[in-house]
């Protein structure tokens, strides 16, 4: 009975993916790509795939912080913040999302809603539509798993494939990366 529910969230991710608009995921690897410095942000579950993109970032060897860390620098022009979040308004990325305008710096936005707040504010957004248990109207895939979990992996998922974008435009591979893994363990 597990298994079969496994398959079906897996079923949900397959058909979310193919919604995936493959113009807005190169845009959004090549802002990476030229930018002096990644910010990436997200809260909740958002924050925690948003924190395995970072670090496969980190990998790469590109310059990306998380917002709220005690060590992240301040933002400017010539950075790119990173945003997830599925409403695109929740308050405290909205003042973060505004202060990048103010300063002239690139916001690109993975969401469910491309016409909130912060997609309004976002050079490039790439819409996850993944519907939610409080909001199943607008969305092409409709979920039996709870609250947001759908938006939250589908962007693990678009995380992961810009990942493997960068790793073959650079000519990387996993073996390089591992290089700067952690090794204070």
């Amino acid at each position: 009975m597990i298994k079969e529910l496994s398959e079906q969230i897996c079923d949900e991710l397959m058909a979310c993916a193919k919604t995936f608009d493959d113009d807005a995921m190169v845009q959004i690897a090549e802002k990476i790509d030229k930018a002096n410095n990644i910010f990436c942000v997200g809260l909740g579950r958002s924050r925690l795939s948003i924190m395995g993109f970072a670090m496969r970032l980190m990998h790469m060897g590109y310059s990306v912080h998380l917002v709220g860390d005690v060590t992240t620098p301040a933002i400017q022009k010539g950075d790119v913040l990173i945003v997830g979040s599925g409403s695109g308004e929740t308050k405290s990325l909205l003042g973060m999302t505004q202060k990048c305008v103010d300063l002239g710096v690139e916001i690109c936005l993975f969401t469910r809603k491309p016409d909130s707040t912060v997609g309004k504010r976002a050079a490039v957004k790439l819409v996850i539509s993944a519907a939610t248990t409080s909001d199943a109207s607008q969305a092409a895939v409709q979920t039996i798993q709870p609250m947001g979990s759908l938006f939250e992996q589908s962007c693990l998922i678009a995380y992961d494939s810009i990942i493997v974008y960068l790793m073959r435009k650079k000519g990387t591979n996993g073996q390089e990366m591992h290089k700067r893994h952690a090794n204070l363990e």
